[in-house]
């Protein structure tokens, strides 16, 4: 029986991996878009970057406002606010697989 608890805990969050900051991103924000739809999509068997890429996908028009609410140097902006959401997407996937994140 004893044996069964270390199990027990594996199933459930671990505060110490699972980050939820302090003000939850809007509902519009990106990061906030990506934060939560790489905890949602997590428990997807499929590896992680392809998750990522999932992630990204269903976030992308947030991602494309926030990015060209700032000034355009020729798309910089854009294709640098797409590179950050496919990190923090993959980061947050293998986050919330690690921790058992609760959705956030």
């Amino acid at each position: 029986m004893a044996l069964l608890l270390p199990l027990a805990a594996c199933s459930q969050a671990n505060e110490r991996i699972c980050y939820t900051p302090d003000a939850v991103p809007a509902v519009g924000d990106w990061k906030g878009c990506v934060h939560r739809w790489s905890y949602r999509l997590a428990v997807s068997s499929d590896p992680a970057p392809q998750v990522a890429q999932a992630v990204v996908g269903g976030c992308e028009e947030a991602v494309i406002s926030g990015a060209i609410s700032l000034p355009d140097d020729e798309g910089g902006y854009l294709k640098d606010a797409m590179d950050e959401a496919r990190r923090l997407a993959l980061f947050h996937v293998i986050q919330a697989r690690a921790g058992h994140c609760a959705i956030p």
